[in-house]
C-alpha cells in the first residue's frame, strides 16, 4: 500500500470521526434513556480463518430471557426490537 493512500485513508477517517462523535452520542443517550443498558451490542465476526474481532454496534433489540437463541430470523424476534430500534 502506497504511503500517499494510507496518509488519505487517515486523515479521511479522522475528519468522519470528528464529525460523527456527536450524532453517534445522541444516538446513545437516546438508547441510553428511552431502552436502558446496556447501550452497545458487541457481536463476534471471523474476519480470516481462525481470526476473529468484535464488531460493536447500538443495541436494538432486547437481551434474551432464555440463554439459547436459535439464530432463526422470524417474527418471533419482532417483540424484542426496543422503540429506538424500530426508528434505527
Amino acid at each position: 500500500m502506497k504511503l500517499s493512500k494510507r496518509i488519505f485513508d487517515l486523515v479521511v477517517a479522522l475528519i468522519l470521526s470528528v464529525v460523527l462523535a456527536p450524532v453517534i452520542a445522541a444516538v446513545a443517550l437516546v438508547i441510553l434513556v428511552r431502552d436502558g443498558r446496556p447501550v452497545f451490542f458487541g457481536h463476534t465476526r471471523v474476519r480470516a480463518p481462525g481470526e476473529t474481532f468484535t464488531l460493536w454496534k447500538f443495541r436494538t433489540m432486547l437481551p434474551l430471557r432464555r440463554k439459547r437463541d436459535h439464530g432463526v430470523s422470524g417474527g418471533h424476534k419482532r417483540r424484542r426490537i426496543t422503540r429506538t430500534g424500530r426508528f434505527l
